[in-house]
C-alpha cells in the first residue's frame, strides 16, 4: 500500500495509544504502519463495533401451590406450567406481554375478571373468558372471546376437584389450535385500523371526566371515598386508589374513609364516616363482590349517598354475610337482582355494565349511571427486539403460551388444556402471574 491509499486518519483514529505517543500525521502514521503496524495487525480500516447483546437474567419462578403441584406431578406438566406469585408491577406487564393469549375462565358466581381481562386486551393479547364478562365490559371485538358457560352442563366448579368439563377443554383448546395454525400461517386477527387496545385504553383516559360529569363535581368541592384501599388485597382497591389519583387533578380535596392499613392527612378509619358525613358535597361508597365491602354496605344503607357498584352481583359478598347458603346456585335471569336490595337507594348508582343497568331498570324501575369499565393498570407495549429478550427470560417459548393473570381460583380448566394438547405434540405453557 502506497502513501496515497493510506487512510491515516482513520489510522490514528484506531490506536490512542499512537496519538499519545506524538504521532499525529499523515507521515509518520504511514511510517509506523510500514515498519510496525501491519506486523502488528493493525489496519488504517474502520473498525465497526460489535455490542455485544446483554446476558439474559433468566427469571426464576416461585414453586407452584401445591394443589397446582400435585395435578402438574401427576400429569407429567412440570416443564409447560409456571407460577410467580404476587409480583412486582413489570414483571407482570413482561409476562402478560410476551404471551400468546389469555385464559380467564371461572365458574359464573367467581365474578371479579373484568381488570385482568382489560388488562391483556391493554395490550392486544387476545383473552378466552365467559359470555358474561364480554357483556359486562359491553366490547365487540374478535380479540375478545366469550364462552356461554351454561351450556356445560358436565362442569362441576370446586376448587380442590379436578372433575372439570370434557367439552369445556376441547372446545378451548380447539381455539388454541386454531390460533396456532394462524400464527403459522401468519393470519394475524390484530387489525391496526380497530386494535381493542386503542378501545381499552381510551377508556381510561376518558373515566375521570366521565365520573365528575356523572357527579357534576366542580373543582371547589369536598367529596369522600368510602372504600376498601391499598395495601387491602383487592382489585377494586388499585382500582380506587387509581380512580382518586386521576381525580385529585381536577377536585381539589378528596378524603379516603377505610378499614385498611393506611396512614395520612387525607385517610380516615371507615368507622369516621359517621360523623364527617355532612361535611361532604359528595359520599361515594365503592361496593364490590368481596367481604372487603362489608361495612361500606352498611353504612352506605344507614348514610346514603353515591355508589360506585363494579360488579354485576355481590354473589361471595352476601354468602360471606350469610344471605346466601354456601352450596347455593344463582340463576342470574332471576335472583342476582336480590343481591342489590340494600344499594338500591344510592343516588346515584353507576354501574360498569349496560346488561346489570337494564337488569336493575326492568326489577327494581331504577334509572342508573353508566360508565364504562376500564383498568387503570397503565401497562406498557414493548418493541419486538424487547419481546425476544422478555421471552427468553421468562422462557416463554411453548406452540403456545397462554397468560392466567390477576388472582386465580380455579386453575384446574386451564392445566386440563396444557395436558390435553399433549396429544396433539402441541407444547401448551401456561403462566399464573398473580396470586
Amino acid at each position: 500500500m502506497n502513501v496515497n491509499d493510506f487512510d491515516w486518519k482513520t489510522y490514528l483514529e484506531n490506536y490512542e495509544d499512537l496519538r499519545k505517543a506524538g504521532i499525529i500525521t499523515k507521515e509518520k502514521a504511514y511510517l509506523h504502519w510500514i515498519i510496525y503496524g501491519r506486523k502488528e495487525g493493525r489496519t488504517d480500516k474502520k473498525k465497526v463495533k460489535v455490542i455485544q447483546p446483554a446476558p439474559v437474567h433468566i427469571y426464576k419462578f416461585s414453586e407452584l401451590p401445591l394443589i397446582i403441584k400435585n395435578y402438574v406431578v401427576h400429569n407429567k406438566l412440570q416443564d409447560r406450567v409456571f407460577y410467580t406469585g404476587k409480583v412486582p408491577f413489570d414483571v407482570y406487564n413482561e409476562i402478560i406481554s410476551a404471551c400468546d393469549i389469555g385464559i380467564q375462565i371461572r365458574p359464573g358466581n367467581g365474578g371479579g375478571l373484568s381488570g385482568s381481562v382489560v388488562d391483556c386486551l391493554s395490550l392486544d393479547v387476545p383473552i378466552i373468558t365467559g359470555k358474561d364478562i364480554v357483556d359486562s365490559l359491553d366490547i365487540d371485538h374478535p380479540m375478545l372471546m366469550g364462552l356461554d358457560l351454561t351450556k356445560y352442563n358436565d362442569w362441576i366448579p370446586i376448587l380442590h376437584d379436578y372433575n372439570y368439563s370434557d367439552s369445556l377443554t376441547k372446545d378451548i383448546s380447539s381455539l388454541l389450535l386454531q390460533f396456532i395454525d394462524n400464527k403459522k400461517r401468519g393470519v394475524s386477527i390484530i387489525n391496526n385500523n380497530n386494535k381493542i387496545s386503542d378501545i381499552v385504553n381510551s377508556r381510561f383516559e376518558n373515566y375521570a371526566k366521565l365520573f365528575i360529569d356523572t357527579l357534576s363535581l366542580k373543582p371547589i368541592d369536598k367529596i369522600a371515598f368510602v372504600t376498601p384501599y391499598p395495601p387491602d388485597f383487592c382489585g377494586i382497591a388499585d382500582f380506587t386508589s387509581s380512580t382518586i389519583d386521576k381525580l385529585s387533578q381536577y377536585v381539589a380535596h378528596i378524603d379516603i374513609f377505610t378499614d385498611a392499613n393506611v396512614e395520612g392527612n387525607n385517610f380516615y378509619h371507615i368507622d369516621d364516616i359517621v360523623h364527617k358525613f355532612k361535611d361532604y358535597s359528595n359520599v361515594i361508597f365503592v361496593v364490590g363482590n368481596s367481604n372487603f365491602h362489608t361495612k361500606v354496605i352498611m353504612y352506605l344503607k344507614n348514610l346514603g349517598g353515591a355508589c360506585i357498584l363494579h360488579d354485576e352481583h355481590l354473589y361471595h359478598l352476601y354468602k360471606y354475610l350469610g344471605k346466601i347458603q354456601n352450596n347455593s346456585i344463582i340463576d342470574y335471569n332471576k335472583e342476582i337482582p336480590r343481591c342489590f336490595d340494600e344499594i338500591i337507594h344510592s343516588d346515584p348508582l353507576i354501574v360498569h355494565s349496560k346488561k346489570l343497568q337494564n337488569i336493575i331498570k326492568n326489577v327494581y324501575n331504577k334509572d342508573t349511571k353508566y360508565i364504562p369499565f376500564c383498568s387503570f393498570n397503565k401497562l406498557r407495549k414493548f418493541e419486538n427486539d424487547e419481546l425476544r429478550r422478555i421471552k427468553a427470560k421468562y422462557r416463554i417459548d411453548g406452540d403456545i403460551n397462554v397468560i392466567v393473570n390477576g388472582r386465580f381460583k380455579y386453575p384446574f380448566h386451564v392445566l386440563k388444556i396444557s395436558q390435553f394438547l399433549q396429544k396433539y405434540n402441541v407444547k401448551c405453557k401456561i403462566f399464573f402471574v398473580g396470586s
